[in-house]
């Protein structure tokens, strides 16, 4: 059940072009909320290397005994901690076990439509990507099994065959995993978002939520926003775009587009908007001189790299 329109709370969204400024003010943010106390904080992002830059610039910002907490975390760690919170003791499928699964339900599935294409090796990571991106936008197999029903009612020739096939497959994958009490990356998201709209107490303590380093707003994020937003003081989004132009497709319009409907049901979205630097910041030399300067020891006067550029 969706929250009601009065009570559908508050998110600031941060607008800039990278290098405007919105991760120092998010530090600054977060620098203040650890100081009060960490267990109420959270700052969400993409990857592991992500997460380690914003540590480390935390660090150098002062900010030390916070991070013993772990307040910085991935979205999926995120949603392992909701999924713990509410008594969720089902154990995580790694890739490996994702893709040996699913190679074995293509083997032993009865297939018309894709019966050639499951015999070139690239046919399961295909499966495997589609699958995912198909819980990410949290849709199940019985629609994607209903659709391929409504387009042969259409008359449509091939459409109806490839549809029923891939969501046969999605659903005995599906099947597999909850009955081995397993988890998938997305799944634990998908779970843990259904988990707080039915339990939204489950994050009582949050106060400082925000979301940084993504290249989009997942449906699966805009449901946690949707439980989140109404009891939390602060919650923040950053994006890299500048909205000079309406682009044919970018992820952030689209993320946009879906905070529109959050708008619609009620949410008050704020937005910050940061203008372009009229200079790039200092790079501390090109990568040849630095490469140079680590190799002979010459590094005495390089400045230090921007740790968000570390490749680990």
């Amino acid at each position: 059940m969706l929250p009601k329109v009065a009570d559908m709370g508050r998110v600031e969204l941060w607008l800039g072009p990278a290098g405007s400024g919105k991760t120092g003010d998010a530090l600054q943010v977060l620098r203040e909320e650890l100081a009060r106390d960490w267990r109420g904080v959270r700052c969400l992002v993409p990857t592991v290397g992500h997460k380690r830059s914003i540590e480390h610039l935390l660090v150098q910002g002062g900010a030390r005994s916070g991070l013993l907490g772990d307040p910085v975390t991935t979205f999926f760690n995120f949603a392992e901690e909701v999924a713990r919170r509410a008594g969720v003791e089902d154990r995580r499928l790694s890739e490996m076990q994702k893709i040996l699964l699913l190679k074995m339900l293509v083997r032993d599935s009865s297939l018309e439509y894709f019966e050639r294409a499951r015999r070139f090796p690239g046919f399961v990571h295909a499966l495997r990507e589609a699958i995912d991106e198909l819980k990410v936008h949290m849709v199940p197999p019985e629609a994607l099994l209903a659709a391929a029903q409504a387009a042969a009612e259409q008359g449509q020739q091939s459409l109806p065959r490839k549809l029923a096939e891939l969501g046969s497959l999605y659903q005995a994958y599906q099947q597999r995993v909850f009955a081995e009490n397993l988890y998938d990356n997305e799944g634990i998201m998908w779970i843990a978002a259904e988990l707080l709209q039915q339990r939204p107490g489950l994050l009582a303590d949050l106060r400082c939520l925000v979301l940084d380093g993504f290249a989009r707003l997942t449906p699966i994020q805009a449901s946690f926003l949707r439980t989140l937003a109404p009891q939390v003081a602060r919650v923040i989004l950053l994006f890299d775009y500048e909205g000079t132009r309406r682009e044919a497709y970018h992820p952030v319009s689209i993320s946009l587009d879906r905070l529109r409907v959050l708008e619609e049901e009620g949410m008050e979205v704020v937005r910050v908007r940061y203008p372009r630097p009229s200079a790039p910041p200092p790079m501390g030399g090109n990568a040849l001189t630095r490469m140079r300067a680590q190799l002979f020891g010459e590094s005495g006067n390089l400045l230090p790299l921007d740790p968000s550029l570390a490749l680990c």
